[in-house]
């Protein structure tokens, strides 16, 4: 965790707007590449997991359950409030799930109120 900070200047990656051919994108690229989070898997299932993800630069919000979700653009990533993340689970930045709904699958699918009773997609 501080490799990463130490190498980012302890500062945040931002977005940028560039093509995959162009310099500034490898420079970018390799700061997701630096750290190992092999460590993480240690603290799955615990309110310690929340509190790393934020030192690591994730914007996540309060009450979240993380039970092993990987994250790959931790800088670009944003978590609301009362969610739980399941374990196995990827997110990645650019997309937007909207507040107050569930999502099940791969790829995800967002489920309706009946079928979340029910618990079928």
């Amino acid at each position: 965790m501080l490799a990463e900070r130490a190498v980012l200047g302890f500062r945040t990656l931002r977005p940028r707007f560039c093509s995959l051919y162009e310099r500034p994108f490898w420079r970018h690229e390799r700061y997701w590449k630096v750290p190992s989070v092999l460590y993480l898997a240690l603290f799955n299932g615990t309110p310690f997991k929340p509190a790393i993800w934020r030192l690591l630069g994730v914007r996540m919000g309060h009450r979240v359950f993380d039970d092993g979700c990987r994250i790959l653009e931790r800088t670009l990533t944003q978590v609301g409030d009362d969610c739980a993340l399941n374990a196995d689970s990827i997110l990645q930045a650019h997309e937007h799930v909207p507040a107050h709904t569930q999502w099940r699958g791969n790829p995800a699918v967002a489920l309706t109120t009946d079928a979340a009773c029910r618990g079928k997609p």
